[in-house]
């Protein structure tokens, strides 16, 4: 339920992305922000039809999740638009990572093969690897490695934070914001 409330959230972040690199003037970007955000869109509404939850709303998110979720606003209201693409990157690989690691678990009998059948598949992440790639490439003037590094640890970090509290485990800090690195 918390990967729900991140999902639900993150589609609102792909909008501010798209809205922020259409004024920047990065129509490319613009149009990939576009097609995540009805991605997200399209799953929200798989969602909550499957789960019978009237809104997304309703799905409270713990402190872990919260934490990611406003760590993400943050991102794609304050930071470069290219930088709301990038802290999707490890949501986006870890989902493929262990759906290919569960593989042999995809059983008829196990509750979760749907999940693992449906996220056993790089495309989306590798996809989203080289968007980000080509564009930093012909955007140099925007790349920062420190802030690059900053979003991809505080992503990271929440990710692992998601698991932490699914198993009652204490919470990572947060990395320190690039202004304090």
């Amino acid at each position: 339920m918390q990967d729900a409330a991140y999902f639900y959230n993150a589609q609102a972040d792909y909008q501010k992305v798209e809205d922020r690199a259409k004024a920047s003037g990065f129509p490319e970007l613009a149009v990939f922000a576009q097609a995540r955000y009805e991605s997200y869109q399209r799953y929200n509404e798989t969602f909550l039809e499957s789960w019978h939850i009237a809104s997304g709303d309703a799905v409270k998110p713990g402190q872990a999740a919260r934490t990611y979720i406003d760590f993400e606003h943050h991102v794609a209201k304050d930071l470069e638009p290219i930088y709301g693409i990038l802290a999707m990157i490890p949501c986006n690989e870890l989902w493929a990572w262990l759906a290919s690691e569960l593989q042999s678990y995809a059983t008829a009998t196990n509750l979760y093969s749907f999940w693992i059948q449906e996220n056993n598949d790089w495309h989306g992440a590798y996809r989203l690897d080289n968007f980000i790639d080509s564009w930093f490439a012909a955007h140099p003037e925007v790349y920062e490695q420190e802030t690059a590094l900053y979003v991809m640890r505080s992503c990271m970090t929440c990710e692992v934070n998601l698991f932490r509290s699914a198993c009652g485990q204490s919470l990572l800090p947060m990395p320190a914001s690039r202004a304090s690195s």
